[in-house]
């Protein structure tokens, strides 16, 4: 940051932000410098729009050296001030790529998440039922997990006012679902390990029996905030394969001909990237046990990387690296 104290931004920083790219400045086309400009300018201002009228600072004052929330612009200016000349429009291109979605945006798409959500469980239903307020006439229960320190659980579970899930003391379960399929994991492997003899056997088996009951004529929605790998959603899956694998196949005509629904699996996240959802759906694909037991992801916005990086950002920035 040496370098960046003294600088004089121009009061016109698209220009400002030119003249610091090498690349940029050598070209003869007047053309492509001006649709590099508008790329620029609009990409940043509308990141400059949402830091300015969002409800959340992300930085303090005395914590803001780069100005980012009073001055993108120039804020963009300075970090690229940072970097040698020949790295600059790399980094020029991280900045023009950024995803900030507000709070607003954020609710919004979780409502459409949710009404697709409500819809999906309607057709594998087959019944009618409230949307957003409630999920009335579906005979089977609604368990919602969160995948990590999800932000919009709680969000979630009010707006589609899921029973016994409004005080959270009277959740279901609790923590996260990873941590839930470890100790269960745990108790599946001292009951395979451990002679029937063993003074805790019993208590162990009553753990698995409680686990088979709980997941019985169950939707179980698999909650994440959003997904860019799909990495951390498949990783679960994978998992929850195991377990039905364990517990729930071999088992499945016994636990129908007693009059019982084997659970299923929503998959459920407001914002992903299409290259996620493809990581996802690829763990289906050719598995006929994930067929019967999961729905392909609920998503409330896609974001298109593949159209991002080829179409949005740049041709001007491939003839340039050309």
């Amino acid at each position: 940051m040496s370098n960046v104290k003294n600088i004089n931004i121009s009061e016109q920083p698209i220009s400002q932000i030119s003249d610091l790219i090498p690349e940029i400045k050598i070209l003869k086309n007047t053309l492509m410098k001006n649709q590099l400009y508008k790329l620029c300018d609009t990409k940043i201002s509308k990141i400059e729009y949402k830091l300015k009228n969002s409800l959340y600072i992300p930085y303090t004052t005395a914590e803001d050296k780069l100005n980012l929330n009073k001055d993108f612009y120039n804020a963009v200016c300075k970090w690229l001030l940072q970097f040698p000349e020949d790295k600059r429009l790399g980094f020029l291109l991280i900045a023009l790529s950024i995803i900030y979605v507000t709070e607003k945006e954020m609710d919004t798409f979780l409502e459409i998440a949710i009404e697709k959500l409500c819809q999906a469980i309607k057709e594998k239903e087959g019944k009618t039922f409230g949307i957003l307020k409630g999920i009335e006439g579906v005979k089977h229960k609604i368990i919602p997990f969160p995948l990590s320190d999800s932000g919009i659980y709680d969000k979630f579970i009010h707006k589609m006012g899921i029973e016994s899930t409004l005080d959270r003391n009277r959740r279901p379960f609790r923590g996260q679902l990873g941590e839930y399929l470890y100790d269960i994991f745990q108790n599946l492997r001292q009951l395979a390990e451990t002679d029937k003899k063993y003074i805790y056997w019993e208590m162990w088996l009553a753990k698995i029996k409680e686990l088979i009951r709980s997941f019985l004529n169950s939707y179980i929605i698999l909650v994440e905030d959003y997904t860019f790998s799909g990495r951390t959603i498949k990783s679960d899956i994978q998992k929850l394969l195991d377990l039905i694998k364990i517990v729930f196949e071999p088992f499945k005509k016994s636990i129908e001909t007693q009059g019982y629904k084997l659970p299923y699996f929503f998959i459920f996240v407001p914002i992903a990237t299409d290259s996620a959802l493809k990581e996802i759906n690829s763990t289906f694909s050719g598995n006929t046990i994930a067929g019967s037991y999961f729905h392909s992801p609920t998503t409330g916005y896609i974001f298109d990387y593949t159209y991002r990086a080829n179409t949005d950002i740049p041709q001007n920035i491939r003839e340039l690296k050309d």
